[in-house]
């Protein structure tokens, strides 16, 4: 971002390094200065524009390495740690109790990512019982409208007109 030519000031340019710098950060918890590029492309779609629909079913083929029309438990563990990914990574308003800012304590993060992935999935496999620990994108979809929201209600972000930013 340090090399955006155009009219795009300084101060934008330098913003917007920090925030991919910490982002990657984020996305690479292990610390290997690597991610996987399905990941960080799972956790992206959260920012593109498109409805939260057309969202998840674009997630949903991206997961899909196999072409069955089927994702695993496994893949669905990644989309959610990717979408947390995000929420955190975008979010300045974390912190401890004690106020301490969260972006200091990587491993807290990744341990609230981790629970909350852990916690999302088992949502949705506890409730739908997939054959073969599979599921298709119609069944998410009718889960998730027949009250599936209720359980993971911030899957509602994937609409960016729901973001109050500030």
């Amino acid at each position: 971002f340090k090399n955006i030519p155009g009219a795009v000031s300084e101060s934008t340019k330098q913003e917007l390094s920090t925030f991919s710098e910490e982002l990657f950060k984020w996305f690479d918890r292990s610390g290997n200065k690597k991610i996987r590029a399905l990941e960080f492309a799972c956790g992206f779609t959260v920012m593109c524009g498109g409805s939260k629909s057309d969202k998840l079913e674009h997630i949903f083929e991206l997961l899909d390495q196999d072409n069955d029309s089927l994702v695993t438990k496994q893949e669905i563990i990644l989309f959610v740690q990717s979408f947390l990914v995000i929420l955190m990574g975008v979010s300045s308003s974390f912190s401890h109790l004690d106020g301490t800012p969260i972006a200091s304590d990587i491993a807290s993060v990744a341990r609230a990512i981790n629970a909350g992935t852990e916690w999302a999935t088992s949502q949705v496999f506890d409730a739908l019982k997939p054959k073969d620990d599979k599921l298709c994108f119609d069944d998410f979809a009718d889960w998730y409208t027949k009250g599936g929201y209720q359980s993971i209600p911030w899957l509602e972000l994937l609409d960016l007109r729901k973001w109050v930013l500030a």
